[in-house]
């Protein structure tokens, strides 16, 4: 890390008397609330507030949770070159057995090859039959999103 993060930390408006939710824990590598970017920072990074209903009993159990969160962000990273080395030099066979996607994932555009798919499954009532399309294209997204 070049930059250290901030500790996590509670903020509440009262102290003891306020609920504490898990939008009051701010911390993290991001230090200034810019636009969409306030969330970014926060334990829970979403703008919709609204349907993030966790609340700590006791102040307590929030310092805890910042405690393990400082402790975590606090570990170095480190890459473990041997393992590493055994999966660059075994992905074909990780490939074979669905532990890795195929690396020609990383480059496909979905919305280049939707055409081409829509296409496919539009001549294929056999395929019609058993999914929808809207269910092939969610499987792919999904895995183009896994290999990158």
């Amino acid at each position: 890390m070049v930059y250290k993060p901030i500790k996590w930390s509670m903020n509440s408006k009262d102290g003891k008397n306020s609920l504490i939710s898990m939008n009051n824990v701010h911390g993290g590598y991001l230090n200034s609330m810019v636009s969409d970017i306030y969330t970014r920072y926060k334990l829970i990074s979403s703008a919709d507030n609204a349907h993030f209903n966790i609340y700590f009993e006791t102040s307590k159990q929030c310092k805890t949770l910042c405690e393990t969160m400082n402790y975590l962000q606090d570990q170095p990273f480190e890459i473990n070159g041997k393992w590493l080395n055994y999966i660059l030099n075994n992905k074909d066979l990780f490939v074979r057995n669905g532990y890795l996607f195929p690396e020609f994932l990383t480059r496909i555009q979905l919305n280049d090859v939707i055409p081409l798919l829509r296409e496919l499954y539009m001549a294929n009532k056999d395929i019609q039959n058993i999914i929808k399309f809207h269910d092939i294209l969610s499987i792919l997204n999904t895995r183009i999103q896994k290999a990158n």
